[in-house]
């Protein structure tokens, strides 16, 4: 299959894979969305990211109140983050990601304010230490590698790039 290049946000995929960002799932509120995302020029994985929150939230919301296009408020979105911690297990980072994609779509696409759910449903991150390999450990590390997985991982220890940015 071809290779589509698209300018703006550096991204390929391949013919026939779905595109997140494309307009072309329901429920219509991820249109504005989308739009919303690209025009604040987030970027590209933030936006799939996003969209994929917010679709799981509508869905989860319109099963629970039993309607096709349920409605957004505090209460739901409590809600809803309480089910993800409870009942999916998931982790504080992701809770807060999930949260930040419903504010995104609560503020700029809704219009609507959140009162009260900013500051009460933030997850608390456990105490970790980063851990961090010293300049010889990380010589060796390097030095023990070849050919271009090499020179991918100098080029993003040297230039700070994510792993994404390297492999285009």
């Amino acid at each position: 299959p071809s290779t589509v290049i698209h300018r703006g946000p550096e991204r390929r995929r391949t013919e026939g894979t779905a595109d997140p960002l494309a307009p072309s799932s329901p429920p219509a509120a991820l249109d504005p969305l989308r739009t919303r995302l690209r025009t604040r020029h987030y970027a590209y994985r933030t936006g799939c990211t996003y969209v994929d929150w917010v679709r799981r939230f509508l869905e989860y919301a319109a099963t629970r109140q039993g309607v096709p296009h349920p409605r957004v408020d505090a209460e739901g979105v409590r809600d809803y983050l309480t089910h993800l911690a409870v009942h999916q297990r998931v982790s504080a980072s992701t809770q807060n990601q999930a949260f930040s994609a419903i504010l995104f779509l609560c503020r700029e696409v809704l219009g609507i304010s959140l009162d009260g759910v900013s500051s009460g449903v933030k997850a608390k991150r456990g105490e970790r230490l980063p851990v961090v390999l010293s300049m010889p450990d990380t010589a060796a590390f390097l030095g023990a590698m070849t050919g271009t997985p090499r020179l991918m991982a100098t080029l993003i220890y040297g230039g700070g790039l994510r792993v994404s940015e390297c492999c285009e």
